[in-house]
């Protein structure tokens, strides 16, 4: 057929699968500022479809168990939160907010430190979240405030994957203490899966 075919009014050229169960609309802007054309190559090629970069879900975990650790080894602090990545290659994003609140009976240093893990691998890479408190006053010395932190993982799996933080102290003396979600505090951690 010679000659030009239009479609006007903001139509759309519809054009089915071989079942005729789905199909591809091929549509223009409401208003366009001038005319356009596309072109075709003079040779087979295949439209690009990339997701990159897309966000396919989403996983929340959060707690309000108030859990208590007086030890310098890592011990769980009750978040934590699992995941199916859809395809190996597929990234997941992490992000960490944990309530913490620790105090020792003297002026002197305390610091808590915040792990966070995938299943048994530590992924804070001996970098693990810090927080210090400064000089105290009365004897005593504390800390109240939030663990946050963003970590984008590759664990290379469709397995369930599972999430989680640990916590201790740098010294026990003194009746050091951290609690994780004291007072009934709320914790997050979210996991996205991220389209490689």
């Amino acid at each position: 057929m010679a000659g030009i075919i239009e479609v006007k009014d903001q139509g759309k050229i519809r054009i089915y699968d071989a079942d005729n169960s789905n199909y591809i609309d091929i549509v223009v802007p409401s208003t366009v500022s001038s005319n356009r054309t596309i072109t075709l190559p003079d040779a087979s090629f295949t439209v690009p479809t990339s997701d990159t970069g897309k966000v396919l879900q989403v996983v929340h975990g959060t707690t309000t168990s108030n859990t208590q650790i007086t030890s310098t080894s890592y011990a769980a602090t009750g978040l934590s939160a699992a995941i199916t990545p859809s395809s190996s290659s597929n990234k997941i994003l992490v992000l960490l907010s944990q309530q913490v609140q620790a105090e020792r009976a003297t002026n002197a240093e305390l610091n808590v430190y915040v792990q966070l893990l995938r299943g048994s691998t530590d992924l804070s890479t001996n970098n693990p979240v810090t927080i210090d408190a400064g000089t105290g006053s009365g004897g005593k010395i504390g800390i109240r405030g939030m663990a946050t932190a963003a970590y984008l993982d590759s664990p290379n799996t469709t397995s369930e994957t599972t999430y989680s933080t640990k916590g201790k102290l740098n010294t026990t003396s003194d009746s050091a203490t951290v609690r994780f979600q004291e007072g009934s505090g709320r914790s997050d951690l979210t996991l996205l899966e991220i389209k490689a």
